[in-house]
């Protein structure tokens, strides 16, 4: 007898989420170019922390990835469906991206003597999802595909820890996602104490885990998801104190990543209005799009900040910089991504135990 389709539900609250940490990261690599001369004040300063956004992105995909992979446990097909359904979301826009920035963009930066640093053999720790430890061992820093290196930290995830759930269950995936957040506040105070903590190596993996399995043990402890939901303002706002204090040997992240889990917790147990806004949610639901395109576009408004300056300036290519990758971003979805995620039905998890198929409101489809 077949075995029954797994059903997966969506929550409107961790797509306005997912909106808040595309557009804190695209606000922040349009402003960036202008930063040092402060030319909004106050603004230029909060638009600095806009790193945050990814942080809040780290967190949703261990608790959405984590929160799928325990669901479907037990289906007849677990890797397969897993790692099909990942390819068909991720691939075919990462590889278009990545075909045209070395094989079109960069060929056309080195004739000009542009990004002389990143030479075209540096592609294949791009194609391997491995350009985050590349670019955190100080070997590049991406030209082009720099902000890519979040991409390949989540893609790692998505492969390691898919072996994880499978093989330990209950109080033991707690005690590894507590030992992953362990893991890299440690390396991260050891590697400050001895000097060897730049910004570049935030970039591997080891050091970067805190966030994403705070997403992960939100999934596998409702006991943590309840007391993060029940103090989700105090997490917020401590995760705000973290970012703007500046602290030391990286501990801004973890505090990122506290005050995005508090977000996280609430809205997928309780209705949350802001997280409801409809700009919130389509620049959600369009988010990986924006991510990998506004990237390119924030390296042309960065060439125009060299002989440009100034308020009025900048303000123009944050707006026109931002508008043009959610019209790309939205481009790509209707004419180039959603067909190839359509292709997802052709790989549904299968459950062995119909009467046990439905997942409940906590997942999310991705």
């Amino acid at each position: 007898m077949r075995s029954a389709p797994i059903e997966i539900h969506r929550i409107a609250e961790l797509d306005g989420i997912r909106g808040i940490a595309v557009l804190s990261v695209v606000l922040l690599h349009f402003h960036a170019p202008f930063a040092a001369s402060r030319p909004l004040g106050l603004l230029s300063s909060i638009l600095d922390r806009g790193w945050v956004g990814v942080d809040i992105f780290f967190v949703l995909s261990g608790y959405l990835i984590t929160s799928i992979l325990m669901a479907t446990r037990d289906a007849t097909n677990y890797f397969s469906a897993f790692y099909a359904r990942r390819a068909v979301r991720i691939f075919p826009l990462y590889i278009v991206a990545l075909a045209v920035f070395f094989w079109v963009l960069l060929p056309i930066e080195h004739r000009h003597g542009l990004a002389t640093g990143f030479p075209q053999m540096e592609q294949i720790w791009y194609w391997l999802f491995l350009g985050n430890w590349r670019q955190g061992l100080g070997y590049n820093d991406g030209a082009g595909v720099g902000h890519f290196w979040s991409l390949a930290i989540e893609e790692q995830f998505y492969l390691a820890f898919s072996l994880v759930v499978l093989w330990v269950s209950g109080r033991g995936l707690v005690r590894v996602c507590a030992g992953m957040i362990a893991l890299s506040i440690v390396l991260r105070i050891g590697l400050a104490a001895t000097g060897h903590l730049p910004d570049m190596a935030l970039r591997l993996t080891v050091l970067h885990l805190d966030p994403i399995a705070m997403g992960a043990l939100l999934a596998a402890s409702a006991r943590a998801r309840g007391l993060a939901s029940r103090w989700w303002l105090v997490l917020i706002g401590v995760g705000l104190a973290g970012v703007f204090l500046a602290l030391p040997a990286g501990l801004t992240i973890t505090a990122a990543g506290l005050g995005a889990a508090g977000a996280v917790a609430r809205g997928c147990s309780a209705p949350v209005r802001v997280f409801r806004w409809g700009i919130l949610r389509s620049f959600g639901k369009y988010s990986y799009a924006i991510y990998v395109i506004h990237g390119f576009l924030a390296g042309e408004v960065a060439h125009l900040a060299k002989s440009h300056s100034g308020s009025s300036v900048m303000a123009l290519s944050i707006v026109v910089g931002t508008l043009a990758s959610y019209v790309l971003a939205w481009l790509s979805w209707h004419l180039f991504e959603k067909w190839f995620l359509r292709l997802k039905v052709y790989f549904p998890y299968r459950s062995a135990h119909p009467e046990e198929s439905a997942v409940d409101r906590h997942l999310i489809v991705v």
